[in-house]
């Protein structure tokens, strides 16, 4: 019997059946968006491709009896009980180098544009209120800033945290850079100046957050962290290799908990979200 991969519809790329197929490799694309899905559809198989939603639970992972590897098809991997599925000796393998420059590219594409206060522009522009010698635009836009007088702190100077202040570089920022792992050294390396979490908030006009969601970082920003940051200008980006949410406080805001506190929720993880 051919060894069986399982994937939900239109994850694998052609190229990767292409592959698969020419090493007699089976693969079959069924929904996994479910736990019952995964128990139903993935029960027999040797692998599955996984990608950064299926739920793969305690309770999916251990009805997976045949299944000799989940591969993430990305970085993250916080959809997966990587505890359970080494339990069951299960290894979870990822792509380190995934979409890092795409990453990377975006949280400069959201740089340019909160610096340039192209958002409030074009709701302007939009508004009509782009006329000769009216002052509105001015006053709707606020106070642009020039990237070469802004200082950016990155949290996570990974692979992508550093592609970010190679890139924040080039325009001419000052760059600091917290992460615990690295010495001051590989934080210079890596283009930045090693800071503590503090001085960043208290220094950078922006923060990009580039580190997982792990029970390090779970809520690492919270209402208090948010107020420490310095005024004027005060743009958050989050690019982080993970998904999170929050309950939504009536107004289309996520609710920020404390950072230390019991609320399930991570406390200030931002998809690309910007305080502006």
């Amino acid at each position: 019997m051919a060894f069986k991969v399982v994937a939900r519809p239109a994850l694998p790329s052609p190229k990767a059946g292409e592959v698969l197929t020419k090493f007699g490799v089976q693969l079959v694309e069924v929904p996994l968006f479910t736990e019952g899905e995964i128990t139903k559809n993935a029960a027999d198989a040797d692998a599955v491709l996984v990608g950064p939603t299926e739920p793969f639970t305690q309770k999916v992972i251990r009805t997976l009896s045949k299944c000799k590897i989940l591969s993430r098809t990305g970085i993250g991997f916080n959809n997966i009980d990587v505890d359970e599925a080494t339990r069951q000796g299960i290894p979870v393998a990822i792509v380190l180098d995934a979409s890092v420059h795409e990453v990377s590219d975006h949280v400069l594409a959201f740089l340019l544009a909160f610096s340039r206060k192209l958002f409030p522009l074009t709701r302007g522009m939009r508004m009509g209120l782009w006329t000769s010698g009216s002052q509105e635009m001015i006053r709707l836009r606020g106070q642009i800033f020039r990237l070469n007088q802004q200082t950016l702190g990155i949290v996570g100077v990974g692979r992508i945290g550093t592609r970010v202040a190679q890139k924040a570089r080039a325009f001419g920022m000052r760059v600091l850079g917290y992460d615990p792992y690295l010495s001051s050294q590989e934080i210079q390396e890596r283009g930045a100046e090693k800071v503590d979490f503090d001085y960043l908030l208290r220094e950078a006009d922006f923060v990009s957050l580039n580190a997982p969601l792990t029970s390090e970082t779970k809520n690492l920003f919270g209402l208090e962290e948010f107020r420490n940051r310095k005024r004027p200008s005060k743009s958050f980006i989050k690019k982080a290799p993970q998904r999170s949410s929050w309950p939504s406080k009536g107004n289309g805001l996520p609710s920020l908990p404390t950072r230390k506190s019991k609320d399930k929720t991570t406390a200030a993880f931002f998809r690309a979200h910007a305080e502006t």
